[in-house]
């Protein structure tokens, strides 16, 4: 029988833990791994594609830090 563990923690506690060169905050409800992000698309709103054809909203507030963040122009 396999054991499962679960650690409860608010987003803002992991977003605290994680090392910030690899893990950033791209809306209240998302903390991604970086090195996941395929594209960052703003044709409709600002969206982060990542590997395995997730893609997940980049609020408005988050949006210039996360390019900033990239180095992109």
């Amino acid at each position: 029988m396999k054991k499962h563990t679960q650690f409860l923690f608010l987003i803002g506690e992991y977003d605290k833990i994680l090392a910030p060169k690899y893990f950033f905050r791209i809306h209240k409800k998302y903390l991604i791994n970086l090195k996941y992000i395929i594209n960052i698309n703003n044709s409709d709103g600002s969206h982060c594609e990542l590997a395995g054809n997730l893609v997940l909203p980049v609020a408005k507030r988050r949006k210039e830090d996360l390019v900033s963040f990239l180095n992109i122009k």
